[in-house]
């Protein structure tokens, strides 16, 4: 008996020292592996972790590809995925938004191999084209004949958001292109409640086909779900406290092919 009092004033030492969301993560370990939390990881800092993204897959998507090593098995255009633990979610996800960054990107073009050209990580600092975003040129719309020719720079609207409840996994949702309609809107109805936290409400995130003029894509769709009880709310905060600061290092591999088919020429 006093061996088992002993491992449960442990177990509560050990969620109490880690904070609420901490608390949340460990509680989704087996049982038995609750006393040892965090071995092993001492000397990691949050520099030494990539955050998923919560994404959204295409015909274009690297990991729908069998022949891509980012390859994720069973994986089908309109599901949303996690590209890090490469977790897919058979339908819509309830997330809970801690907070919300804009970044740019500036992408190689692929038929010279694609990746990041330049990029900056709260849109307003330039990278290694300009100092300052504003006054870039890849940062301006182009006229051409017929009209006119989205920026080579694109901007990202990025929410750091818990997924089902799962606070031991956090993830980003990178919107951009024509996905920055949803953007504003979703920033619209966090607005909407007046002085509450960006974490104080659910929300629900599908996905839905649309088309342009570059052809048919999937887009995300967004609706707000009710208040989070008192026990999630804490431990948001936390998490937020924790993660607040910025620049978070995000998995980016393979998003610069959702743009061949999202482009929207008709601007935001």
């Amino acid at each position: 008996m006093a061996q088992k009092d002993k491992k449960q004033n442990r177990d509560e030492q050990a969620l109490a020292t880690q904070g609420d969301a901490a608390a949340l993560a460990v509680s989704r370990v087996p049982e038995y592996m609750m006393p040892d939390a965090g071995l092993g990881t001492e000397d990691m800092t949050r520099d030494d972790f990539t955050l998923p993204r919560l994404a959204l897959c295409q015909s274009m998507t690297r990991q729908r590809k069998p022949s891509s090593p980012l390859f994720i098995e069973g994986l089908s255009e309109g599901q949303l995925f996690n590209t890090i633990s490469q977790e897919v979610y058979k339908g819509p996800v309830k997330i809970l938004p801690l907070l919300v960054y804009k970044t740019r990107i500036k992408f190689n073009p692929l038929d010279e191999g694609g990746g990041i050209d330049c990029q900056s990580f709260n849109a307003i600092n330039g990278g290694r084209h300009a100092e300052v975003c504003a006054g870039c040129q890849f940062n301006q719309w182009v006229p051409t004949e017929s009209g006119t020719e989205r920026p080579a720079c694109n901007l990202f609207y990025n929410y750091l958001v818990v997924v089902n409840d799962d606070f031991g996994a956090p993830a980003v949702l990178s919107m951009k292109s024509s996905q920055l309609k949803v953007a504003k809107t979703f920033n619209s109805l966090v607005r909407m409640y007046g002085n509450s936290t960006m974490f104080s409400r659910y929300y629900e995130v599908a996905s839905v086909p649309e088309s342009n003029s570059m052809g048919e894509f999937y887009n995300f769709s967004i609706k707000p779900l009710g208040w989070v009880p008192e026990e999630i709310y804490r431990a948001a905060k936390t998490m937020f406290e924790n993660l607040k600061q910025r620049p978070l290092k995000v998995d980016v591999a393979g998003v610069e092919d959702e743009f061949t088919e999202q482009h929207d020429d008709a601007g935001m």
